[in-house]
């Protein structure tokens, strides 16, 4: 009897190597996945916790390292969405750290450069001053602390139109 070629020997086992290599790599990448979950993703009952301990600290003391920096991504693609109630934010994060009206510009409305702030002398503070109480308006929102951005804080706000439903949503500083 005839041994197969060396050949086909080869073939087979440059096939078998690449479907093991293949299947080695799709492991991995589940593997990958599931951890990245873990650590990125949202965990509520840590969200939950880490407000309660904000809100002992008195807000935004003491929040290097806040384990909410990692889920805040998750947070705004998985588990918000415009539209949403009041009631429906608070059931999935919990009492925000700052809840209330806040005067914002809009962010349609630019800064003229005459009064961007290089130097801000006591005339351009009050022109500044003036431009910002003529184009504020009153927005309701919900801050809840996030992280740190070089020296300030940074905080996901959620925006409410007068129906009380989110308008908007996204991570700012302070």
């Amino acid at each position: 009897m005839e041994s197969p070629p060396l050949g086909c020997f080869k073939l087979f086992l440059l096939l078998g190597g690449t479907v093991f290599s293949m299947l080695i790599l799709g492991l991995l990448v589940l593997v990958g996945q599931r951890s990245y979950e873990y650590n990125y993703g949202f965990d509520q009952e840590r969200w939950l916790a880490t407000g309660q301990q904000l809100g002992r600290n008195h807000g935004d003391e003491g929040l290097q390292g806040n384990p909410r920096e990692s889920m805040v991504a998750d947070v705004m693609a998985h588990h918000l969405r415009v539209g949403m109630t009041r009631v429906q934010v608070l059931a999935v994060l919990g009492p925000a750290e700052r809840d209330g009206i806040e005067w914002c510009v809009p962010a349609d409305v630019g800064l003229p450069d005459s009064l961007m702030p290089a130097r801000l002398s006591n005339d351009k503070l009050k022109r500044f001053n003036d431009w910002y109480a003529q184009h504020a308006q009153p927005d309701t929102l919900m801050r809840y602390w996030v992280g740190w951005d070089v020296i300030d804080p940074t905080s996901m706000r959620i925006e409410f139109n007068g129906k009380g439903q989110v308008k908007k949503y996204w991570v700012g500083l302070h």
